[in-house]
């Protein structure tokens, strides 16, 4: 999914896109169920849609969400400090000596 937008209307227009293209998908503020559901998209997100297409207008009836078991996450009874860096270029020929 590549955009979202609420309509003054109250009904919420998607641009959908897959590897062929993209497409405008509508979810009508009709349907209540469907609307709680799409509050939770958001933008890139992976997930499927069903419904009807008419006028070159994909009208979304459903919202399908990939079923990926959750990882438990292992923590650690002590409290834990992590430092990341990264892209430091220490020691670079391209990089002038006063920067670094």
């Amino acid at each position: 999914m590549n955009e979202i937008t609420l309509l003054p209307t109250g009904t919420i227009k998607l641009i959908l896109e897959d590897t062929t293209g993209r497409t405008s998908a509508i979810i009508s503020i009709k349907n209540q169920e469907l609307m709680k559901k799409a509050q939770s998209l958001t933008q890139d997100e992976i997930c499927a849609f069903k419904g009807s297409v008419s006028k070159n207008v994909f009208f979304v009836d459903d919202i399908v969400w990939p079923d990926i078991p959750q990882k438990q996450r292992i923590s650690s009874p002590d409290e834990v400090y992590v430092a990341f860096t990264g892209d430091l270029h220490v020691g670079s020929k391209t990089i002038p000596a006063k920067r670094i």
